[in-house]
């Protein structure tokens, strides 16, 4: 894990989807620059908490909050105890998603339904409340979501999960023009870059990295620095910022 840097009383950030391991990095890249951390997860009790103790136990300034991105009360709850304990709000990075295949022959509705309300409605209604609570405390905030490769060209058998991504991207930049210039808006768009927990998958796994024309495997470091970047570029709105070795183009 990186130093904590000294403590930079001025920045705080709220890190949606904090358990998952794209979050985690994220959450723990922001800290290790000094930037006091929020993480949200579904749960209060889960490797959030873990972290925010890890990050307060190195110097760090941390939170662990519960938030679940189909309830729009949840939301702004998590946002509302961001705002009562750290007294501001500069930063948000969504890292949290639903994955599921879409069953074309007898689907269910209510699964499509949440992948629609976790991957596009609930982020898009996330950047409309934190941007009130920046108006009113900081300068110019930024707001960052993780996409996906597959909001862009669709993934076979994953139809309603492309159709959310799509929906998430569109709503990445009609949001930046809308709530510009005080609040800036982008996306990350990886690849591949977090391989699967179980080894039934690794034979795809590998295909996919076959097929990237940088077939290295460089896991979430290169969302690390994209975030990084889009935080400190405040001429920046509205941009998908593809991270994803060039998979795109083939």
């Amino acid at each position: 894990m990186e130093t904590i840097q000294t403590p930079q009383q001025d920045r705080v950030a709220l890190v949606v989807g904090a358990s998952g391991r794209v979050g985690e990095a994220m959450g723990d890249a922001l800290a290790a620059q000094g930037i006091a951390v929020v993480l949200a997860a579904q749960s209060r009790e889960s490797r959030a908490q873990s972290q925010a103790d890890s990050i307060i136990a190195r110097g760090g300034r941390a939170l662990a909050v519960g938030m679940d991105l189909r309830n729009p009360a949840a939301i702004e709850s998590a946002i509302n105890e961001t705002l009562r304990q750290m007294g501001r709000l500069d930063i948000v990075i969504n890292a949290a998603g639903m994955f599921l295949p879409t069953d074309t022959d007898g689907g269910v509705w209510e699964l499509m339904q949440a992948q629609f309300v976790v991957n596009a409605q609930g982020p898009l209604w996330l950047t409309f409340k934190a941007a009130e609570a920046i108006r009113h405390s900081a300068g110019q905030g930024v707001v960052i979501h993780v996409g996906d490769v597959w909001g862009e060209r669709p993934l076979g058998n994953y139809t309603a999960y492309s159709a959310a991504k799509a929906a998430l991207r569109m709503g990445v930049m009609g949001a930046a023009r809308d709530l510009a210039p005080a609040v800036r808006v982008n996306l990350i768009a990886p690849g591949a870059v977090a391989p699967p927990n179980n080894d039934e998958d690794n034979v795809g796994w590998r295909r996919l990295l076959h097929n990237t024309p940088l077939r290295g495997e460089e896991g979430v470091a290169p969302v690390v620095q994209a975030m990084r970047y889009l935080i400190d570029a405040p001429f920046v709105t509205g941009e998908i910022l593809h991270v994803d070795g060039g998979r795109r183009l083939v």
